[in-house]
């Protein structure tokens, strides 16, 4: 298993206790972004808070 994947797995274990932490949904984003994964309502947020 990659860093990526553990990292998305750890966010969403933090997630599945505090959907409400969005620090925790950007840096998931972000490791599903380097996954080239996509998870929409997330990375729309994310690519918002880029530009």
């Amino acid at each position: 298993m990659g860093q990526w994947d553990r990292s998305v797995e750890l966010y969403n274990e933090i997630l599945s206790r505090n959907q409400s932490n969005q620090q925790a949904r950007e840096k998931r984003s972000y490791a599903l972004e380097r996954l080239n994964k996509e998870d929409e309502p997330d990375q729309e947020r994310y690519v918002e808070k880029q530009y």
